[in-house]
């Protein structure tokens, strides 16, 4: 699992949602540009597009954790596993 990052003019950002106990608030993180390390709140709705936009591009997972392809990323990549167990 890896979060969307999203760019617009003010830079690259992340998506958080932090859920409180009868609402939630969304926010827009800046990890780069001339918005870097900026907490921009924006509306549920704001959130739920830009959301909407990452998974139809970047892909999802459905109720299952299978895959579900986006426009630009139509399959995950593979990854090699390396079973060591280290012993520090």
């Amino acid at each position: 699992m890896a979060p969307y990052v999203l760019g617009d003019e003010n830079g690259f950002s992340t998506l958080e949602q932090s859920r409180l106990l009868m609402s939630s608030v969304c926010h827009r993180v800046y990890l780069s540009g001339s918005g870097e390390d900026r907490r921009v709140e924006v509306s549920a709705t704001e959130f739920r597009a830009l959301k909407e936009e990452a998974e139809s591009l970047w892909g999802t997972t459905d109720l299952h954790g299978d895959f579900v392809p986006g426009l630009l990323n139509r399959k995950l990549p593979l990854v090699e596993r390396q079973d060591v167990m280290r012993m520090d």
